[in-house]
């Protein structure tokens, strides 16, 4: 099935929250999550996002070569 919010979200940069006019099947459609009551496509960006954070902090406290040489 395909949803209807996908194209209109990789037109704009705008985030879902933002449409006025949003058109979400929510229950009927098949990328609607039950648990969350959120669509899955949107979790999916949340949880990449929150790896992508974690992956740059940890970049940035990831000592430099020459630290600890004398």
């Amino acid at each position: 099935m395909k949803c209807p919010m996908l194209t209109m979200y990789a037109a704009t940069s705008k985030r879902p929250e933002e449409y006025e006019d949003r058109d979400c099947l929510e229950n009927d459609c098949a990328w609607w999550d039950k648990h969350s009551a959120k669509c899955t496509v949107l979790l999916v960006s949340q949880n990449l996002q929150l790896l992508l954070s974690a992956i740059v902090t940890g970049v940035t406290k990831m000592p430099h070569e020459g630290q600890f040489r004398k």
